[in-house]
């Protein structure tokens, strides 16, 4: 309780001194002196707020979310004139052609993103895709009984930006950045990051960041040749090969893709909104197949043999830049294409599990007629064969972690709180429970694969810096001794293909792999 109500005063704190939400606009009453200026922003991909600023007087304009116009679509009516985004310069330091709005008219600026560079710089260009021009068309339609004429004003970036510094400082990646710089020496390739800041046009900009996206999945979906595919912003699926070669597919849409499956030859995707797509041919086409509702984000995509399982989340901030779980959905489908894909369970999360809802919901298969989920206050067990639910009670009351043993036979379930963390191990599917000792804390993954080989993850933190430290368990001494640890400057960890944490993702979205005892960079982004 203690630790909910410390997140509910710090949510209170920050509300306090954020601007409130500017009221909703009334078209009927503007349209005769403003124009409705519309951008596609896919969600997390820009840092701040994006500012309008009249270049002949009056205040500064922000925009808004419009749902009803399309995912991540945002947008506003104003006066009629001329502006420029506030910090949006050209590389030479001069301004951009002004963005131009006449009354009764939509003008269009495509889609609107900040491709990191690493060392806290970044370059914030707007460009045209398919996705942002079928919501304009949305636009124009909803709009229209407010325009003057449904010929859109089009904005673009005739050439590439100025680099843009965040706030922070850069901070040194000490081991890292040798490794990189090691990496560059044997493929004889410069850091991706560094190629985008000698691109020559936005367009060439773009496409070079869609090659290095950082996984944002950390539990991939695994082909029959080993193949690792994670999801990533911007519609991108990273995909590792078995010689450890990183690779990027372009599924077609803007929004972040938040689970990923490959099953019988094809790769199955899920969105931020709800979409789902699937690829038949490696990656070169896509095709949306299903859907839900587009508050609803996709956290997972399963199929069991001939049964598709797919797990939703309704999500809400807790504070700007962390979302807890309010609700969480299952679907299933035993149609090869997901069709008549069906709602089978809706739950609403518990006020006092909401906190550890951030490490998020996920299922996983035991054999093929069981199917696991962390309920975060108990484990639900599905059964396949009868679809029907049964609850598994481990001794805690909260689960933060949850994993399945290679056999199905062994779960192993943890609350991550501090001093008050606990850990219990059942050796037969939840009939009885243990509880071996448990990791220091922060503890960010633990796994049994059976009662005497176990492997935990933690954060190990200094005053000036963390590590994260790879751990294996002692049944003798019933302890935890220390394998290896990764290399400061590690932000996030990624698990193969026996679902253990292995990679190591850094600040500037390179990747790491620890191979032949000593960490090997596999992906330089910086």
């Amino acid at each position: 309780m203690k630790a909910n109500a410390l997140l509910a005063c710090i949510a209170v704190a920050l509300a306090a001194c954020a601007t409130g939400p500017e009221p909703k606009q009334q078209p009927e009453q503007l349209r005769a002196t403003h124009g409705f200026v519309r951008v596609t922003i896919p969600s997390g991909a820009i840092s701040g707020p994006v500012i309008f600023e009249p270049l002949r007087g009056g205040g500064d304009r922000y925009l808004q979310a419009h749902p009803e116009l399309g995912a991540n679509v945002l947008g506003a009516w104003l006066p009629a004139g001329d502006y420029q985004i506030s910090d949006l310069l050209q590389a030479n330091g001069s301004q951009y052609p002004p963005i131009h709005v006449e009354s009764g008219r939509i003008t269009e600026m495509g889609a609107l993103i900040d491709v990191q560079l690493g060392g806290y710089e970044f370059m914030r260009i707007a460009f045209a895709h398919p996705e942002a021009k079928a919501q304009l068309q949305e636009a124009v339609k909803k709009l229209r009984p407010h325009l003057a004429t449904t010929e859109v004003l089009e904005w673009s970036m005739p050439a590439t930006p100025k680099v843009q510094q965040l706030k922070n400082p850069p901070t040194g990646l000490g081991l890292i950045a040798d490794l990189i710089s090691l990496y560059e020496r044997n493929v004889n390739e410069p850091p991706i990051q560094q190629r985008i800041k000698e691109a020559t046009s936005v367009d060439s900009i773009y496409h070079l960041a869609l090659t290095s996206m950082p996984p944002r999945t950390d539990e991939p979906g695994v082909d029959a040749a080993g193949s690792l595919y994670y999801g990533a912003d911007l519609g991108q699926v990273r995909v590792r090969n078995g010689d450890g070669h990183w690779s990027a597919l372009d599924t077609g849409t803007l929004q972040a893709i938040t689970a990923v499956e490959a099953s019988a030859g094809r790769l199955v995707v899920g969105t931020a909104s709800g979409e789902i797509r699937a690829s038949g041919d490696g990656g070169i086409s896509w095709q949306k197949i299903a859907a839900v509702d587009a508050t609803e984000s996709v956290v997972d995509i399963d199929r069991i043999d001939g049964r598709w399982i797919v797990i939703s989340a309704v999500t809400a901030p807790l504070v700007p830049t962390v979302e807890i779980t309010k609700r969480w959905k299952v679907y299933s489908s035993v149609r090869d294409d997901m069709s008549e894909l069906s709602l089978i369970r809706d739950t609403t999360v518990p006020d006092a599990a909401e906190f550890a809802s951030r490490v998020g919901i996920r299922g996983q298969a035991a054999g093929h007629d069981t199917y696991y989920i962390n309920a975060l206050t108990e484990l639900q067990k599905l059964d396949l064969r009868t679809m029907q639910w049964a609850a598994i009670k481990p001794p805690q009351s909260l689960i933060t972690h949850f994993s399945l043993s290679n056999d199905g036979a062994v779960l192993t379930v943890f609350l991550a709180r501090g001093g008050f963390s606990k850990l219990s191990v059942s050796p037969d599917q939840g009939a009885t429970w243990q509880s071996p000792d448990r990791p220091s804390y922060q503890v960010k993954g633990i796994h049994f694969e059976t009662m005497k080989i176990a492997h935990a993850t933690r954060t190990e933190v200094s005053a000036f810096s963390s590590r994260f430290q790879f751990l294996n368990y002692d049944p003798v001494a019933d302890g935890w001794v220390k394998a290896y640890e990764a290399p400061a400057g590690c932000t996030q960890l990624l698990r193969g293909v026996d679902n253990l944490q292995r990679f190591c993702l850094t600040s500037g979205g390179s990747i790491l792999d620890y191979s032949n005892g000593k960490w090997v960079v596999e992906f330089a982004a910086n």
